[in-house]
C-alpha cells in the first residue's frame, strides 16, 4: 500500500512503486530463551538467540514504472563465417 498526498494506492498500482532506502549496519535483536523440557524424565535444556537485523533507512518512495531489466543481446552469426564453413564442408 502506498500513500501518495493523502490518495491511497495498492494492488497493481502499489506493485509499481520503487523504494529507495540507506543501510544503516546491523545489531542483534531481543534475545529469545529457548527451553526443552520433558516430564519425568530429568530432561531440560535451556538456549538462548538474538538474530541478527540489518538496519535500513527508507529514503524516498516513488510511485511509477519499476526500473525494466535490460535483456541480453543474443548472438547472431555473421553471413561471412556461415559462407566459409560451407565451403570448408564442400
Amino acid at each position: 500500500m502506498v500513500d501518495d498526498d493523502g490518495k491511497t494506492h495498492y494492488g497493481k498500482e502499489a506493485a509499481q512503486a520503487v523504494v529507495t532506502a540507506k543501510l544503516l549496519g546491523e545489531q542483534k535483536g531481543d534475545k529469545v530463551h529457548v527451553f526443552k523440557y520433558k516430564n519425568k524424565s530429568g530432561y531440560a535444556r535451556r538456549q538462548g538467540h538474538r538474530q541478527l537485523m540489518t538496519l535500513i533507512e527508507i529514503a524516498d518512495v516513488k510511485l511509477g514504472s519499476a526500473p525494466k531489466r535490460a535483456a541480453a543481446p543474443k548472438a547472431e552469426k555473421k553471413p561471412a563465417e556461415d559462407e566459409a564453413a560451407t565451403e570448408a564442408a564442400e
